[in-house]
């Protein structure tokens, strides 16, 4: 729903070939346009349970990614005796599985839309077949051909000395930050239609700095 306010030009089965990391790299750049690059977070030590911020920028992250990224989303994996052929997980495959509640089927169902072809010293064979350790394989060269679709931090407790991995997932941050602006933009509304009758359009066509000059002399 984002990327298609960005992109109106854009159809929806267009933007649902994108892959997980193209898709982020949109959101990236939405983000920066709405709140900035900096990108603060907070998250609970699973030690001493305590909060710990995490501060970083979007452009730290693209820009790592962007020397990683794979231009072709069809991929190949040579190993032993195994042939595969596979594509990235785009955005049309987490819609797919979005209603499985199963973490383990949800992630066989999604690897299973995204392998193409295999084969056995050079026989055709059931995707299904393929062995743990091609599998466990083909999932890593996944990751590192799209790396802005899996972006983890490895973080220390300064409290407790603490080590653990977090997911950071552009998606539920940006939809929490919006839902927040939206809530604040609300309650200034009703804040200065209730001081000075103004109507929500005559309000939220001020500029956010003359806005915030009329709130602050009602004491918001």
């Amino acid at each position: 729903m984002l990327i298609e306010a960005v992109f109106p030009e854009k159809s929806a089965p267009e933007l649902a070939e994108l892959t997980i990391g193209q898709r982020d790299s949109f959101l990236f750049a939405l983000r920066d346009i709405l709140f900035g690059q900096e990108i603060v977070c907070l998250s609970v030590c699973p030690g001493c349970n305590k909060n710990v911020e995490m501060a970083f920028t979007s452009a730290d992250l693209r820009a790592k990614a962007g020397s990683e990224q794979q231009k072709d989303n069809l991929l190949s994996l040579e190993r032993s005796r195994y042939s595969v052929r596979f594509r990235l997980p785009n955005i049309s495959d987490l819609m797919a599985i979005s209603g499985c509640r199963d973490t383990n089927m949800a992630r066989s169902m999604l690897l299973m839309r995204c392998l193409i072809s295999a084969s056995e010293n050079g026989a055709e064979m059931a995707l299904g077949q393929l062995p743990q350790d091609v599998m466990k394989e083909l999932v890593d060269d996944m990751a590192r051909a799209d790396p802005l679709a899996d972006i983890q931090f490895m973080l220390v407790c300064p409290f407790c000395g603490r080590k653990w991995q977090v997911v950071f997932d552009i998606v539920s941050i940006l939809w929490s930050e919006i839902d927040a602006w939206a809530h604040r933009t609300l309650r200034e509304v009703h804040t200065l239609a209730l001081s000075y009758g103004w109507s929500e359009s005559d309000i939220l066509a001020l500029s956010p700095s003359r806005r915030q000059i009329y709130l602050d002399m009602v004491g918001m």
